[in-house]
């Protein structure tokens, strides 16, 4: 009886450690995501989006759905519009391998770049063979249009058939590649053959690329745009426990990079605040004259250099449209009426009352008001100016 409570209780051990192993491994998952990100949020990236064809093998097959080969349409996970995707595929027991090559428009330099990265995804079907000397995959770089895999190759990636038995079926995995950096020779095309040895997949099943990329050396600035991806970095990394954080060996890194963006974010916001203030020292849209017209332009100019997302930030727009309409119709706006300050089309007292208003500081003459309150044109408004109204009212002048 002791004996088979031994034997149960280390059997009960032995689940709850695997449990345990389980569960540390799915948040060593989670934690080594975190570090990834952060330590690749800002390196740069070059997309391979100017390739002029997608091909299996020989076949074209966006201009030839009905071939025999898979559609992209059969893929669980549909491919994002615009992306760069491409597809090989076993057509038929004849075929030695699926090859798949990117064919791109421009020469690009092997060591301008550090890794080359992409996403695939292996449809339900593809089960790989148990490894034998049949099972083989290449991944060459060459330097012209080819169907032949050995022509012109400048650079060989090694144990490409490691990667292919590291993914996983039914699902997209990431795949990143190190690039040489002593190698300054060009490339066009990006081959990948993978032997028919690997797989045991019946027609209809197939392999998606996606998300090409090419990861040149160096960071990048921080931009405004980073803001919601840097967001969600952050909220992942909150979201680990305190023993998972304390295995998040770049935190100070994730600091750094917010502390980055608060400092993107306040030059984003002042160059808005620039514009506002700018608009906000135009007059007024009935005191405008002539000589503003310098200060209207230079606003103009600094509200059309911002981006479209800080031009909608500045809440005084409308008056820089006004003031701009103003300006246009000066030549069209009707003559000051001498003596008529208030504009009411009649010289009488109250515009005499106005004017001495102003002389005092009581009031605050427009552009048409003043030169209506200037009577003896002198250029100043003085109490002179209302004895002349009165003047006019009594039919003295």
């Amino acid at each position: 009886m002791k004996r088979l409570l031994s034997l149960g209780l280390a059997l009960l051990m032995c689940v709850s450690c695997f449990a345990m192993s389980a569960a540390a491994q799915a948040d060593m998952d989670k934690v080594n995501d975190v570090i990834y990100r952060i330590d690749s949020f800002l390196d740069l990236h070059e997309v391979f989006n100017d390739c002029e064809s997608h091909y299996i093998g020989d076949a074209e097959f966006i201009a030839n759905p009905n071939s025999s080969a898979i559609g992209l349409d059969m893929v669980e996970d549909p491919i994002t519009e615009g992306s760069f995707a491409a597809l090989f595929y076993k057509l038929d027991d004849r075929d030695p391998d699926m090859p798949m090559m990117i064919r791109s428009g421009s020469d690009w330099y092997l060591n301008s770049f550090d890794y080359i990265e992409f996403d695939m995804y292996l449809t339900e079907g593809m089960k790989l063979k148990e490894r034998t000397a049949d099972s083989w995959a290449t991944i060459k770089f060459q330097s012209i249009w080819t169907n032949n895999v050995d022509d012109e190759c400048v650079y060989s990636v090694k144990n490409a058939t490691d990667l292919v038995y590291g993914l996983k079926a039914g699902q997209w995995n990431h795949v990143r590649i190190p690039l040489p950096q002593n190698n300054d020779q060009t490339f066009r095309q990006f081959n990948f053959r993978i032997g028919t040895g690997c797989f045991d997949a019946a027609m209809g099943e197939g392999v998606v690329m996606d998300n090409f990329l090419l990861t040149a050396t160096g960071k990048r600035e921080m931009e405004i745009g980073d803001e919601g991806d840097l967001n969600a970095l952050k909220a992942d990394y909150d979201a680990l426990t305190d023993e998972e954080k304390a295995l998040v060996t770049n935190a100070d890194t994730l600091d750094a990079l917010l502390a980055q963006m608060a400092d993107v974010k306040a030059a984003y916001m002042k160059e808005v605040q620039d514009v506002i203030d700018m608009i906000d020292a135009l007059p007024d849209p009935k005191d405008v004259t002539e000589d503003d017209e310098m200060d209207i332009v230079d606003a103009e100019i600094a509200l059309s250099e911002l981006g479209y997302s800080q031009a909608k930030l500045v809440t005084n727009r409308d008056k820089l449209s006004a003031v701009r309409e103003a300006f246009n119709n000066l030549g069209n706006a009707p003559q000051a009426k001498r003596g008529d300050v208030d504009g009411d089309g009649n010289v009488a007292a109250a515009d005499a009352l106005l004017i001495l208003k102003a002389v005092v500081g009581k009031a605050q003459l427009t552009a048409q008001e003043a030169a209506a309150a200037d009577l003896d044109g002198d250029g100043n408004i003085a109490a002179a100016d209302a004895l002349v109204v009165l003047k006019i009212v009594v039919g003295k002048e």
